[in-house]
């Protein structure tokens, strides 16, 4: 912000600035937010979703049955996020993959631990299927994050609207502030340049309220009036003083001419005596 501008300009931008700040703030903050429950929600879907998977796998996986379990993953059809699956058994092999063209080097050939990860593009979940107490595999899920993106698209366009509908709604504010704010500082700012270039005591500047500004202008108009009666005396006094120097300056002026007057007549009388 300009240390030139107007305090008008400068009420202005600084309204703006900080309902902006506080607007992009509360905004980020709910976008993080929605990011992270986000996330959490689609884990937990997905790990719903694998655990279902799991249950129906127990049997397939038992019997070594492949065709079953490629049934079981076919009806992962209905997720449109999901973009891979697989079944493995027990040594960690693919038992039955989804879908069932996809090649097997889409598949990892080695599994991490169970849990889950994302990346860039992609959630990815691996979930132990359990009989008992005895491990028969694992199922393996890719989901993409369309959904994530959408959202937070969605998100962000509404932070946008909601930015831009605030910053006019602060404009429109600010520009009622500052009738409250800017015409008193004008008014006394215009009443200072006044006193300042015509030296005019008598000017008062203009109050619009009761609040620390007319306060603020009854002190400046009151400042004045005292200032206006120390002129007004101090005219007075010098209008006073010089009438009395003029006064002094005539009777000076008649003694010097009494003085002289008196000087010729007695240098003429003594004149006349010489003369005799």
């Amino acid at each position: 912000m300009s240390a030139n501008q107007s305090i008008r300009r400068k009420l202005l931008t600084g309204i703006l600035a900080t309902s902006g700040a506080v607007l992009v703030l509360t905004c980020g903050t709910f976008l993080v937010y929605e990011f992270v429950t986000f996330r959490q929600a689609m884990v937990g879907n997905l790990s719903t979703l694998a655990r279902v998977i799991a249950a129906n796998s127990t049997a397939a996986l038992a019997f070594d049955n492949s065709e079953d379990a490629g049934t079981v993953l076919s009806a992962l059809a209905a997720e449109p996020h999901i973009v891979a699956a697989g079944l493995y058994d027990r040594g960690g092999a693919l038992f039955a993959k989804y879908p069932g063209t996809a090649p097997e080097g889409a598949f990892p050939a080695h599994l991490d631990p169970d849990g889950y990860q994302f990346d860039r593009t992609h959630l990815v979940l691996r979930q132990a299927v359990m009989n008992a107490n005895r491990r028969l595999g694992t199922v393996y899920l890719q989901s993409d994050l369309n959904a994530l993106y959408q959202r937070l698209t969605v998100y962000a366009g509404l932070t946008v609207g909601v930015v831009a509908l605030s910053c006019l709604v602060a404009f429109g504010l600010s520009t009622r502030l500052q009738r409250h704010i800017a015409r008193p500082l004008s008014a006394l700012i215009g009443a200072a340049a006044a006193v300042t270039e015509k030296q005019d005591y008598m000017v008062r500047a203009e109050k619009f309220s009761d609040d620390e500004l007319g306060r603020l202008t009854d002190t400046f108009n009151g400042m004045l009036a005292q200032i206006q009666e120390q002129d007004a005396a101090l005219r007075k006094a010098k209008e006073d003083l010089e009438k009395r120097v003029l006064e002094r300056t005539r009777e000076l002026e008649l003694e010097v001419a009494e003085r002289q007057r008196a000087e010729i007549v007695a240098a003429n009388m003594a004149k006349a005596n010489t003369s005799k």
